[in-house]
């Protein structure tokens, strides 16, 4: 599948929104809570990581996954989690999705099944008990699996 972003997106918690062409992009550094993009005309952006509400980036093209049912734009924040984790995905039809967490071992430590109707969701999940370490997300709606990594403090 042919996937290609275009942009770095900052949705801070004030409002403000950000969108850095990721050509203009030399380096992307986190030090002391903060976030720095250095561009290549110069410039950098800061950013203090605690008023920072989503980090991502967008898709400039795809194959149409409707007609391939994957969940679209999938995204996991606060990534560290320290103890609720939010989900964001679209569902482009209704159906049942079964959320697993898979530590690096390959033991599921998280299981749920959700129906959903098409559309954006977004929901939380206690991370709370989980162990520090780093985590595989896999949603699977019975035909397509998506999966993100997330880690655990």
């Amino acid at each position: 599948m042919l996937h290609a972003q275009n942009a770095l997106i900052i949705n801070e918690k004030n409002g403000t929104l950000t969108s850095i062409p990721l050509k203009d992009i030399i380096k992307l550094t986190f030090i002391e809570k903060k976030m720095f993009v250095d561009k290549s005309d110069g410039t950098t952006n800061s950013t203090t990581l605690g008023n920072i509400k989503l980090l991502c980036f967008d898709e400039a093209t795809k194959i149409d996954q409707k007609k391939i049912n994957l969940p679209e734009r999938l995204i996991l924040f606060p990534n560290p989690v320290t103890e609720r984790l939010t989900i964001n995905f679209q569902s482009f039809e209704n159906n049942t999705l079964l959320i697993d967490f898979i530590d690096l071992q390959g033991k599921v430590v998280y299981s749920n099944a959700e129906i959903h109707t098409a559309g954006i969701h977004q929901f939380q999940v206690n991370a709370f008990y989980l162990s520090k370490g780093i985590y595989i997300c896999r949603l699977n709606n019975g035909k397509t699996i998506k999966t993100i990594k997330f880690i655990k403090n």
